[in-house]
């Protein structure tokens, strides 16, 4: 039963259960939404210390032992994958792969014993680690596209993705990092969802906001205009100070509704 309970009708939140901590409230409602929405992507935004990584490891914990998702990838920042490699382990006992930088790719694990694999695939084992410079050399995108294809992608320090010119306004033609446009043109087709998280949303323009969000392919009509974007939430403002919408403003509403309905 321990074995098999995760791959049961309805063990889907067993590898949550039983995992050897115990999650905030916030904590497991996001986790449960998570595992229970997959493949839907997300932008996961709590504040520093609150706890991103709790989160995602017991959705990927859960969703890897009920045989739902199979292959995992992590892309931290450089500093931060032997964090992300020893919280996997720790908190979660499942054994990612780091991979290390060099002329060959070696893939080193720590858990459940330390050992170091080469391969002659960069992205071979199912539980991997790869850091978000790694991932975005231009020698190595050849890489992701020959890789097979992820079951959820995980970004962390997700506002490094930032456009160039966020100060131009919404009417100019944005001008993205490398690291954007890799997550935007192969990790999006490579992978089955998207999850990336960043601490600082609300330090970054409200545009930048959006170029994180249209990564989702979740916002319909909202997903080439971000006036749109802006419009909806200027209304969503409106109704929480007890103002009124025009009635321009209650249609854009009322196709927004529609749309996520359909």
């Amino acid at each position: 039963m321990i074995k098999d309970g995760p791959r049961l009708p309805g063990g889907r939140y067993v590898g949550m259960e039983t995992a050897p901590v115990k999650p905030w409230p916030h904590q497991e409602i996001v986790s449960r939404r998570l595992i229970r929405t997959w493949p839907c992507s997300y932008l996961l935004c709590d504040e520093v210390g609150l706890g991103k990584t709790i989160e995602a490891g017991l959705a990927i914990r859960s969703l890897y032992l009920s045989g739902l998702v199979r292959r995992v990838m992590v892309a931290p920042p450089a500093s931060l994958t032997l964090q992300w490699q020893r919280e996997m382990a720790d908190k979660f006992f499942l054994p990612f792969a780091r991979l290390r930088g060099g002329s060959s790719f070696r893939h080193e694990y720590i858990f459940p014993d330390e050992n170091t694999v080469s391969s002659t695939k960069m992205y071979k084992p199912d539980l991997s680690i790869v850091s978000t410079g790694l991932m975005i050399r231009t020698e190595r995108l050849e890489e992701l596209m020959r890789a097979d294809p992820f079951d959820i992608v995980l970004v962390d320090e997700a506002h490094y993705a930032r456009r160039k010119n966020p100060k131009d306004g919404e009417r100019t033609v944005p001008r993205y990092g490398r690291l954007y446009n890799t997550i935007r043109d192969r990790l999006v087709p490579a992978g089955r969802c998207l999850w990336m998280a960043t601490a600082t949303p609300m330090q970054l323009d409200w545009i930048e906001v959006f170029d994180l969000i249209s990564l989702t392919r979740r916002i319909a009509h909202f997903q080439k205009d971000p006036t749109l974007t802006w419009a909806y939430y200027r209304i969503l403002n409106k109704l929480i100070h007890d103002q009124e919408p025009n009635r321009q403003e209650w249609e854009l509403m009322r196709c927004a509704l529609n749309s996520v309905q359909r």
